[in-house]
């Protein structure tokens, strides 16, 4: 009996019912619901057993006997225990998902049920008390769904359209529409898996799009300055300004959007960084039917910001000595025996004949693999586009200042990263000399993005190797045609340029070239 009054408890527990099992009101339920089921007890150490008669055929005969009348009975009590739990639920869409916003939108109750019903009834495999419980998926938007789609009074008219509750709206029925509204601006496809009732409909979806849209204008309303709402303060920011642009490539499109975009990226300091929810939805400002405007000292560019080449002072460079260091840096001492690890490494997997699936050849996952260092989640923001073309002085001197003033909002002891591509960092640069004051290059940092400097990297290192007869050894040995050989010299293909130059070092560098390599006997002048 204990043992299974212990089975009965993890079964209560993988149905998220915690309730203590008494042993003898346990073993009196199973007495008077299994027929034929008799108490045996041992006088010498007091146990309890449970066995059947001398013919248990008869006990299986009689739970095998069906009764439609009382197996519709245990279903109608059974659908009104469910529906009493699923109007309890008050479900409202703060603006984001959370972790466990699907398990906080359906009963426990109606949770269960559906894992009974897709798994089974059976208590075998149930895990133990101390082992958490995994609902399956399926599970939890099956329940999702049936609290959506449960109505108090359904209308009988067979040219009602769906109507649904808005406190039974859970996350997948928002999510559904708005990732279909994102990849394809089908109302119709939107309206049709409503109908089925699969997602919320698309009048309701623009409903929530634009009390989205007003509760974040009035964030930025009441705090004075247009930053993202999930942005956390004091945390290192670097920010990316770069043009955005939209063609219409198809027959539904009927605009090109020309504009520039501004986004942010924080780095927080350890991967145990909490990420809290945030609330975006004000129910001050739900309800209406269009959309606020932007604060105007967000969207208002100035018009008067001119760049003549002649009246712009650009400050000298110092100019001293060349400097002779005697030893290189420690970070590339270090770099040394880690090039050559990976040699060794590749050298190894190339002589066998296939390569296992846990086998890394390459240099970027043989180092994930070797260090297994877990970078923090590094949560990226767009902000509100604009309309002015990127190419704009005026645009760029106007994103500069966007960017200071959410420094100062967020984090006021940073000096403020801007990361541009070529064009726009010549303006940026400009705009620097012309306002030393305010947007020199003392107070703000204008750069190159990662993908542009790694661009520059390569194209350097294409002038190293043109005329060297790489791209020829690249062609004769078929591992690129001569066109795609000839672009890794100007720097295209960035991807295909690093794994040729792996394979490279890999087929022409010996394994201990690296060990022989004395950087005490190089004069290195900078």
């Amino acid at each position: 009996m204990p043992e299974l009054c212990k089975l009965y408890y993890s079964r209560l527990v993988s149905l998220d019912v915690e309730e203590h099992v008494h042993t003898t009101r346990l073993r009196e339920s199973l007495l008077a619901a299994i027929p034929d089921l008799k108490e045996v007890r041992n006088e010498r150490n007091n146990i309890v057993q449970l066995a059947f008669g001398c013919d248990i055929s008869k006990a299986l005969l009689q739970l095998s006997n069906h009764d439609c009348n009382h197996e519709i009975v245990i279903l109608s009590k059974a659908a009104k225990i469910l529906r009493q739990h699923v109007f309890g639920i008050q479900n409202t869409f703060s603006g984001t998902f959370s972790e466990d916003s699907q398990q906080n939108s359906v009963p426990t109750m109606l949770l269960s049920f559906m894992q009974m019903v897709l798994d089974g009834p059976g208590i075998t495999g149930s895990p133990s008390p101390d082992k958490p419980v995994n609902k399956s998926s399926a599970a939890l938007s099956i329940s999702q769904l049936v609290v959506f789609n449960t109505v108090k009074h359904r209308s009988t008219s067979p040219n009602s359209l769906p109507r649904h509750i808005r406190d039974c709206e859970t996350p997948i029925a928002i999510y559904i529409a708005i990732k279909i509204y994102t990849v394809t601006r089908k109302e119709s496809i939107i309206n049709i898996l409503h109908e089925r009732g699969l997602c919320i409909s698309y009048d309701r979806l623009r409903c929530l799009t634009v009390d989205i849209a007003n509760s974040i204008i009035a964030h930025f309303e009441s705090q004075g300055v247009v930053a993202p709402v999930q942005a956390k303060p004091g945390m290192f920011s670097t920010f990316a300004l770069d043009n955005i642009d939209q063609n219409p490539r198809s027959t539904t499109c009927r605009s090109s959007f020309h504009g520039t975009s501004i986004s942010m990226v924080q780095f927080p300091d350890s991967t145990e960084e909490e990420q809290g929810e945030t609330v975006i939805m004000n129910p001050a400002m739900t309800g209406k039917n269009n959309v606020c405007n932007l604060p105007e000292s967000y969207t208002n560019v100035q018009q008067q910001i001119s760049l003549p080449n002649d009246n712009i002072s650009v400050p000298a460079l110092p100019t001293t000595k060349t400097v002779k260091l005697d030893t290189p840096p420690s970070k590339l001492k270090e770099t040394i025996p880690t090039a050559n690890d990976w040699l060794e490494h590749s050298h190894q997997l190339l002589s066998k004949d296939a390569l296992d699936a846990e086998d890394w050849i390459s240099w970027a996952a043989y180092n994930a693999v070797k260090f297994g260092q877990v970078a923090a989640i590094t949560p990226s923001m767009v902000f509100p586009l604009f309309r002015e073309p990127a190419r704009s002085p005026m645009m760029i001197y106007h994103g500069m200042n966007v960017i200071i003033a959410v420094r100062n909002y967020l984090n006021p002891g940073q000096t403020p990263i801007m990361t541009v591509d070529q064009p726009l960092f010549t303006l940026a640069k400009k705009i620097q000399w012309k306002f030393p004051d305010t947007h020199g290059e003392n107070k703000f940092v204008v750069m190159f993005g990662a993908m542009h400097t790694e661009k520059m990297v390569l194209e350097m290192l294409g002038d190293w190797l043109e005329g060297s007869g790489w791209t020829t050894a690249l062609t004769n040995s078929g591992i690129a045609s001569s066109g795609v050989a000839e672009s890794f010299i100007v720097g295209k293909h960035s991807r295909n340029i690093l794994l040729a130059v792996q394979l490279t070092s890999n087929l022409l560098c010996p394994v201990n070239l690296m060990e022989r390599i004395k950087f005490d006997d190089y004069n290195l002048y900078f």
